[in-house]
């Protein structure tokens, strides 16, 4: 999702997370 965990994996907001 676009939320602070993809910033974390990804270091930037992505849809390609799994999370919310």
């Amino acid at each position: 999702g676009t939320s602070a965990d993809d910033k974390l994996i990804f270091g930037k907001g992505t849809t390609l997370s799994v999370r919310p």
